[in-house]
């Protein structure tokens, strides 16, 4: 399977924007409709991220024994993991011996041998570097999709795509931790499936409509047991459009993703770390409560209008993809 860097870049650009998204609150000027919108896209942003790494780590799980695959998988996933989490953790310990208690962005806890162990792989579901609770996830996710590797059959992948999509979206509606390592698994499962069916020339149209099948039934089953969280329904279904748009540039066209998006990856790094410091104030000054007045309008702004012209590019192109693939030309 044929990778590019420039075209990976790109896809990590757009996910890096999604993911600000989601922490800049309120969004869109008070918008409420805007502000919706804006954060059920922002959304996408997790679950896709492990649908793109199940897909790309398909030929990985395929040709390696489990030793070797592990070894792997432990050094490009685990090692940097625990290497920036202990580092983290000694700094927290030297400023923690300052202060006399454990200080983790504004949470206070006792100083204890459990506290720190509870900073490094987060008992309750979060690691205290949350932001890296992805990495975590995702050697989690690999290590579970890997048993599914030997004789799948294409009626079993179709099943288990179907199942997936279910977990993934019955997964968006729930708030505790445990949903975290459910949507992580079942999103890097249905890439690794669509890598697979792609493989064995069996990814066609009845694939999708399996996939979306699941999530409809996901949605049906939810509304009968009363959730009124009717904003984040769109999610899964936004979710599989960007996974349909994903998968025909990275296999129909090669791998080449316009140069539009290849420039977004350039910049967006950049971005993230300007915006990383604002995050910080909200929770350690401002008690996560925000209050950047017009710096905060036009940091939404400006991230609105991003999505808005990448969104609607993605789409141009992804709609006449569903009519290739329902009318098989």
């Amino acid at each position: 399977m044929k990778t590019s860097v420039l075209s990976i870049d790109a896809m990590r650009g757009i996910l890096a924007y999604f993911v600000i998204l989601i922490h800049l609150k309120p969004l869109c000027c008070g918008d409420d409709y805007a502000d919706s919108f804006v954060n059920v896209v922002a959304r996408i942003a997790v679950p896709l991220f492990f649908c793109i790494s199940g897909f790309l780590n398909y030929r990985r799980i395929q040709e390696l024994d489990f030793l070797r695959f592990l070894s792997k998988l432990a050094r490009s996933v685990l090692v940097p993991y625990f290497s920036i989490s202990l580092l983290a953790a000694f700094l927290l310990w030297v400023v923690s011996m300052i202060l006399g208690e454990v200080v983790i962005l504004g949470y206070q806890f006792p100083l204890s041998i459990y506290s720190f162990a509870d900073f490094i792989f987060g008992f309750d579901g979060y690691p205290g570097l949350f932001h890296l609770w992805f990495l975590r996830n995702l050697f989690l996710a690999a290590i579970f999709v890997y048993f599914f590797r030997p004789n799948v059959s294409k009626g079993l992948a179709w099943l288990l795509l179907y199942a997936s999509a279910i977990a993934w979206a019955a997964a968006e509606y729930e708030s505790k931790f445990l949903s975290l390592y459910i949507e992580s698994i079942s999103s890097f499962l249905a890439g690794y499936l669509i890598a697979r069916l792609l493989a064995m020339n069996a990814l066609n149209w009845h694939c999708f409509l399996i996939f979306f099948a699941g999530l409809s039934s996901s949605e049906f089953i939810l509304a009968a047991l009363g959730s009124q969280d009717v904003g984040r329904s769109l999610i899964p279904i936004l979710a599989a459009l960007f996974v349909l748009g994903f998968v025909y540039y990275f296999d129909v066209k090669g791998f080449k993703l316009p140069y539009l998006l290849t420039k977004a990856s350039e910049f967006s790094l950049p971005i993230y770390l300007f915006h990383l410091p604002f995050v910080l104030i909200f929770i350690l000054v401002l008690d996560g409560e925000p209050n950047f007045g017009f710096l905060e309008i036009s940091l939404s702004a400006f991230f609105v209008f991003c999505f808005s012209y990448i969104f609607s590019y993605l789409l141009r192109q992804v709609l006449p993809v569903c009519y290739i693939l329902m009318v098989g030309k």
